[in-house]
């Protein structure tokens, strides 16, 4: 993928912003407490995330701000006594180190924030709260807590976040683009069926099966780095993921990831157990009908081991031990010090061939539930008096087209030109696009009813040039 840099002086050429004065409908003409200042708040709170915050009112208020002298400013007291005893106590993840919600006790700390940030009594206390967690708290913990806390309180649901490949670039662009970003500034200054149809496209075919016992094939250079420095673990081709060749030269001991190909061993059979035998198993020891009206939910919880799994020690987070072997990461020497891979990230997990081949594997588990449920019949799947008689489709076009983002985040800028933000640089990068096109359904109806219509598009032949049966190739539309 080819990208563009280019430097821009603030003021002379328009940057990627917000409009904010477009105000959700559902709000309108209600009070949202100074909207437009509430948008201008939150995206300074983002701005060089990476760094302290430089802008005089960030440094007095972080500086002096107590959340633990102000508990009468927050609806949950037991929240912030959670909070305060990781923070008192220095257990908090420093500043500077990697954060990713795949290490427990990142994410365990990342729920202690967000409900600080979401029981915060009104706008003030949660602004003076994330004024001071930004210069105080890890960045990645922070970003991913507020912005989460953000989407869900009611008084600021309705706020436009800054797209997180503006936010944190280093996750988006490789090494030489963020290098290359650096290198302006200083002259300046001196989801899985998709894939497999885009596959198909590009002349390739089905997503791979892999099997643990079997040396994966499937190797990742993902040339990304870290603000740290530190580049993205890399992973060759035809490794081998059991215990003894993945861990050669590290530590074992109480080290749960150094045992994380029997933690997937364990947890795959589990979820086989479960579904064959038709119940989980709760913590008491109780049985749960996974085929049930809410089966397919208990399910789901299992296997994403959610909060809502009916036993999470037993069922596991499954994902948690398949992306950290199969992203090949090197084992956290404490939880301080850890190097994520790709897959351990949302936001990088999609660049690795790997990730679909793990969906893949999840999805065949619904597969093989669904196997077991009874049949459709006619009269469930008839819409009756309703008669599509013909489809008409334009002609699709695509092509590639520049998409422009700004990276400025991802270089380091003195206390000066924090405050100024003068210096802006972008990314041009070539995204598939397509011309407009219309389709029309023609259809006899002896009623009027509501209905509703889907469409899917996709690829007619497969990577041989072979007609694709839709009755045979279903899973993937």
């Amino acid at each position: 993928m080819r990208f563009l840099l280019v430097a821009l002086l603030a003021g002379l050429c328009a940057v990627s912003a917000v409009s904010v004065g477009n105000v959700d409908p559902e709000y309108s003409g209600k009070d949202t407490g100074n909207y437009s200042q509430k948008q201008k708040d939150v995206w300074r709170l983002f701005k060089y995330i990476n760094q302290p915050s430089y802008y005089k009112d960030h440094v007095e208020i972080a500086n002096n701000y107590n959340f633990y002298e102000n508990k009468e400013l927050y609806n949950k007291p037991e929240a912030i006594e959670e909070f305060y005893n990781y923070y008192k106590y220095g257990k908090l993840l420093q500043r500077g180190e990697i954060f990713s919600v795949f290490y427990e006790e990142h994410l365990e700390q990342a729920i202690a924030l967000f409900k600080l940030f979401y029981y915060a009594n009104n706008w003030e206390t949660l602004y003076k709260t994330a004024v001071w967690a930004r210069n105080n708290v890890n960045e990645g913990v922070f970003l991913y807590s507020f912005s989460v806390a953000l989407i869900h309180r009611p008084d600021t649901y309705y706020i436009v976040l800054p797209p997180i490949y503006e936010i944190y670039p280093y996750y988006f662009y490789n090494t030489e683009v963020i290098q290359e970003a650096q290198y302006y500034k200083q002259l300046y200054y001196g989801q899985n069926a998709r894939y497999y149809l885009e596959r198909l496209s590009n002349g390739f075919g089905e997503i791979d099966y892999f099997n643990w016992e079997v040396p994966l094939k499937t190797g990742y250079y993902p040339s990304l780095s870290y603000p740290n420095g530190l580049q993205f673990p890399t992973r060759p081709n035809y490794v081998y993921l059991y215990e003894y060749f993945y861990n050669y030269g590290q530590k074992y001991g109480a080290n749960k990831y150094a045992y994380s190909y029997t933690h997937v061993q364990d947890y795959e059979r589990r979820i086989r157990d479960a579904i064959d035998s038709g119940y989980a198993y709760t913590k008491s020891g109780s049985k749960v009908d996974v085929f049930s009206q809410e089966g397919i939910n208990i399910l789901g919880n299992l296997i994403e081991g959610n909060p809502d799994s009916p036993y999470y020690q037993y069922y596991g987070g499954y994902q948690v031990f398949a992306r950290h072997l199969l992203g090949y990461s090197y084992q956290p020497l404490d939880y301080q010090t850890t190097y994520p891979s790709a897959l351990e990230h949302f936001e990088t997990s999609l660049r690795d061939p790997v990730f679909y081949q793990l969906y893949k594997k999840l999805i065949l588990y619904f597969y093989k539930y669904k196997n077991q449920l009874p049949y459709y019949t006619q009269n469930d799947l008839i819409f009756s008096g309703i008669n599509v008689k013909n489809v008409e489709f334009d002609r699709l076009v695509t092509y590639f087209d520049y998409f422009y983002a700004d990276l400025s985040n991802a270089v380091y800028v003195t206390p000066e030109e924090f405050v100024q933000d003068k210096f802006k640089v972008q990314v041009a990068q070539e995204r598939l696009n397509h011309k407009p096109f219309t389709y029309k359904i023609y259809v006899d109806s002896d009623k009027d009813v509501e209905a509703v219509v889907k469409v899917f598009l996709g690829p007619k032949y497969d990577e041989y040039g072979r007609y694709i049966n839709l009755t045979e190739n279903w899973m993937n539309f």
